[in-house]
């Protein structure tokens, strides 16, 4: 039997029932409450990869392999549900909306987008983490932070009906 930590399991549930609470237009008091439900969700992930990192130092590939599509998949499927239903249902959607959704781009499937990301990212960081010292380690997030402002700053710059 594998280990658990069930905190994770709690932060993660509670990060959950924000979000679902997120959709269902509660009083505004509870909608209040709930503001930290993404982010409570981004941040318990990272920790339970870092956690589950320490014990065990899986190759990232094969880390990739099990965990895009434990994201993609159930994504995915339902989104063919969803589509399906409501297209039997009558309603109309632009094949740009159907791509762009199952593209990750389009909807409230940004955060699968995120969760993507962070699945790609956060394995390498941990790596380059454990060579550093914490000083050299800050270093770097902050000039990639730097990095990531300047390049946004630059992009804003390019007027938008100029094609490259």
């Amino acid at each position: 039997m594998q280990d658990r930590d069930i905190k994770f399991d709690v932060l993660k549930a509670i990060g959950l029932l924000g979000i679902i609470l997120a959709h269902v237009n509660p009083p505004t008091v509870l909608y209040q409450l709930r503001n930290f439900d993404v982010g409570l969700m981004v941040i318990a992930s990272g920790a339970l990869l870092s956690y589950t990192n320490s014990k065990k130092q899986p190759s990232y590939f094969n880390y990739l392999k099990k965990r895009i599509p434990r994201l993609i998949a159930p994504t995915w499927l339902f989104l063919a549900f969803y589509f399906t239903i409501f297209s039997l249902a009558g309603e109309n959607f632009t094949q740009k909306v159907i791509i762009g959704t199952f593209g990750l781009t389009v909807g409230y499937v940004w955060i699968i987008r995120i969760f993507l990301i962070i699945a790609i990212v956060a394995p390498l960081i941990i790596r380059i983490s454990r060579v550093l010292t914490k000083i050299q380690f800050l270093a770097v997030i902050f000039t990639a932070y730097l990095l990531h402002e300047v390049t946004l700053g630059a992009i804003r710059q390019i007027p938008r009906n100029v094609e490259c």
